[in-house]
């Protein structure tokens, strides 16, 4: 038994080949690409910040474009939302890191005076009578009102997470329909509401981008 034991170990020394195989195949497990997934990571959360805040840069040179061409209750309305995108890129950007009691009374108070703001305006509209601005609003409001759920109340069971793909099923529908209004205002010859919705989409898959990386960073210990 032991010479035939041993037969085997001296054919591996002859022939370092023979254990090559075993090699590569801890390669193709994965063992031998972390340090070119960690690069790859790294790349694309610069590529996606570089996105994120050149999409937030041109938002501002929107709203100033606002202030100088559009309604005063327009304007009022592109403040509030200002200050809510603040508050969930804030949100979304730090989850799972633990914040402070005056930080988070700072953002509840932000997030109170943003609301105040967006529901005046979107009072004003349907008091003038401009219904496609008032059914914008509308929407949005649906859709940051669950966002902001989905970020207090994470998927960490059978029933939440049934309730959030649910939450993001409905998100769908009303992203759907400000890609209508959007083309709606391009078609009908408004290119700065237009433009205006468009980017504000933009703005907004940005966020979901912050939700969706910190899933798959929460994910890929498990995997």
């Amino acid at each position: 038994m032991d010479e035939e034991e041993q037969q085997p170990r001296e054919e591996e020394t002859r022939n370092p080949a023979a254990v090559r195989p075993v090699i590569h195949s801890q390669n193709r497990r994965g063992i031998g690409d972390r340090p070119a997934t960690l690069r790859q990571t790294g790349v694309d959360a610069l590529r996606f910040r570089a996105f994120k805040w050149s999409v937030y840069g041109l938002l501002a040179l929107n709203f100033g474009l606002f202030l100088l061409f559009e309604t005063l209750v327009e304007a009022l309305d592109s403040l509030g939302w200002l200050v809510l995108l603040g508050v969930l890129e804030r949100e979304t950007g730090t989850l799972g890191r633990p914040r402070s009691a005056r930080e988070t009374a700072a953002l509840w108070i932000a997030q109170g005076v943003g609301y105040a703001v967006v529901v005046l305006a979107w009072a004003g509209y349907a008091r003038e009578g401009m219904w496609l601005d008032f059914a914008n609003a509308s929407l949005w409001l649906g859709v940051v009102l669950i966002l902001a759920v989905d970020v207090r109340s994470p998927p960490d069971g059978a029933a939440h997470l049934r309730a959030h793909r649910a939450r993001q099923a409905v998100r769908g529908v009303l992203y759907a329909g400000l890609v209508a209004l959007a083309l709606w205002w391009a078609a009908a010859g408004e290119p700065l509401n237009g433009f205006d919705a468009a980017l504000w989409l933009l703005c907004f898959f940005a966020v979901e981008g912050n939700i969706l990386r910190h899933g798959n960073a929460e994910a890929a210990p498990r995997g």
